[in-house]
């Protein structure tokens, strides 16, 4: 899932990383900064969406795990959101 820059903004704001006044500045350094890059965001929602009983703690688990553990050459997509989660859930279960 791709984010629009405003949005990424505005969960800094949310989550008290950047004040309100910064916001117009940090759109500007982020447009510059990745103008170069592909980036595609994933969200906890998007991991709730296959797993719909996770919860949010155990979904940005799923995140960081997909994050520190994915192949390059498979890349992250919703198959492997979904291997994780319930790999995830059989680890809780067992």
């Amino acid at each position: 899932m791709s984010y629009p820059i405003a949005l990424i903004v505005r969960a800094l704001i949310d989550e008290e990383l950047l004040r309100e006044g910064d916001a117009k500045t940090a759109e500007i350094i982020l447009a510059v900064s990745l103008r170069d890059y592909l980036v595609r965001y994933w969200h906890i929602d998007d991991v709730k969406e296959i797993a719909p009983n996770i919860s949010d703690e155990d979904a940005r688990t799923v995140l960081v795990h997909v994050d520190e553990t994915h192949d390059a050459n498979v890349g992250i997509n919703w198959d492997v959101l979904k291997a994780a989660a319930e790999s995830l859930i059989l680890e809780s279960i067992a």
